[in-house]
C-alpha cells in the first residue's frame, strides 16, 4: 500500500510545472514552517506564484494554514493545524460584553532569553562567471534541467551537516545555496572568516576544474569577498530549552521583510528562535561588516579594509 501510494505521488509531482515542483519540495524540506509568495516572488511572478498555490492545494498536496496580509501555507503532511483568526495588539468585542484583550510581544519575545550572538542560515549566494556553464554543459557529467536549463553540481558538505548546493544558469550566473539552520553561521569576524574560507575551496574547485580542460576563465571566477548574498535568514536562538505547545509567528516588519518567531528542534531540544528574512543584494564583506561594526561605515571605503579594522580594534582591545 505504501509502495502504491509513493507510486501515486511520484506521477503527480512528474506532471508538476516547475514552478510547483520546486515550490513543493520547498515546503517538504520544512514541514513546520508556513509559507507565503514572498518566499518566492525573486524566483517567479506574483500571477506564477499564485497560480502554483492554487493548483498545489486542489492537488491535496499543500494545505491552508492562515490569512494575514497575505495567505499562508503549509504541506500537506504538516503536523501544523489550521491556525485560529490571528488576534490583534488589542481586540475588543460587543458593547454589553466588551473586553480587551493585549498581547505584550516584547514580553514574550523576553521570556525567551535571546542569545548575545546572531546567526545567519539559508543563505543565497549570487555571481556571474563566463565560460564555467559551457564548459560543464559539454562536460555532460552533472544533472542538466531540460526546463530551466540549469546544471546543478554535486552537493558539498561542510563541518556540522551543512551542505552547499551549486547550480550553474544558462545566463552565465551561479547560485549557492548554504544550508545550516541546525548549525547557523555566527555574524562575527570568526563566522565570515570561516565562511569564506569554506567558499574559497568551492572557488578553488570550480577555478581548478577549468584549468584541468585548458581553459583558462580563473579571472572570470570572482573572488569569494565579491559574491553577493542575494537572501539570508538572520536572527538568533533562544538561551535555554524550551517546553510547552508549538510557537510558529509569521508576520511583516516594518521594512516589508518576512519576520518568524517559532520553535526550532536543536538536538532533540526546542529552542525559541527568531529570525528575519533578508535579502541585502551585497558583497559577503559589506553584510557582515553592517552587523558587526555598530558604526556607520561610507560605502566608499573598501568593505575589506573596513573589515580588517574592526578585527584590529577586537585585537587591540582583546
Amino acid at each position: 500500500m505504501t509502495l502504491k501510494r509513493q507510486n501515486d505521488n511520484d506521477k503527480i509531482q512528474y506532471k508538476l510545472a516547475p514552478a510547483e515542483r520546486y515550490i513543493l519540495e520547498w515546503a517538504i524540506q520544512r514541514l513546520g514552517q508556513p509559507f507565503c509568495f514572498i518566499d518566492f516572488k525573486d524566483r517567479y511572478s506574483h500571477g506564477t506564484i499564485r497560480n502554483a498555490f492554487s493548483r498545489l492545494r486542489k492537488l491535496g498536496l499543500i494545505k491552508f494554514y492562515f490569512r494575514s496580509s497575505c495567505s499562508f501555507y503549509v504541506h500537506a503532511s504538516s503536523k501544523l493545524n489550521h491556525a485560529r483568526k490571528p488576534m490583534t495588539i488589542t481586540h475588543t468585542e460587543g458593547e454589553g460584553d466588551s473586553r480587551n484583550i493585549r498581547i505584550d510581544l516584547v514580553s514574550i519575545l523576553d521570556s525567551l532569553d535571546w542569545e548575545d550572538v546572531c546567526r545567519v542560515h539559508n543563505v543565497v549566494l549570487s555571481f556571474s562567471a563566463d565560460g564555467l556553464y559551457d564548459f560543464y554543459l559539454n562536460n555532460k557529467r552533472f544533472p542538466f534541467n531540460n526546463v530551466s536549463k540549469d546544471i546543478q553540481l554535486p552537493k558539498t558538505e561542510w563541518f556540522l551537516g551543512r551542505t552547499l548546493k551549486t547550480i550553474l544558469h544558462h545566463n552565465g550566473k551561479v547560485t549557492a545555496h548554504l544550508k545550516c539552520s541546525k548549525y547557523p553561521v555566527e555574524v562575527s569576524i570568526e563566522g565570515l572568516v570561516s565562511l569564506a574560507s569554506f567558499l574559497g575551496g568551492i572557488r578553488r574547485h570550480l577555478v581548478d576544474s577549468l584549468i584541468f580542460s585548458d581553459s583558462h576563465f580563473e579571472a572570470n571566477v570572482p573572488r569569494v569577498e565579491d559574491w553577493l548574498v542575494v537572501q539570508w535568514h538572520y536572527g538568533r536562538d533562544g538561551r535555554y530549552e524550551f517546553s510547552g505547545p508549538t510557537l510558529n509567528v509569521t508576520f511583516k516588519t516594518w521594512c516589508n521583510n518576512l519576520a518568524r518567531i517559532y520553535l526550532k528542534n536543536l538536538d532533540n531540544r526546542l529552542r525559541g528562535r527568531l529570525e528575519i528574512v533578508e535579502k541585502p543584494k551585497k558583497t559577503l564583506p559589506e553584510v557582515f561588516e553592517e552587523r558587526i561594526n555598530p558604526q556607520f561605515v561610507p560605502h566608499s571605503v573598501k568593505p575589506e579594509k573596513a573589515l580588517r579594522k574592526i578585527d584590529g580594534e577586537r585585537l587591540a582591545s582583546a
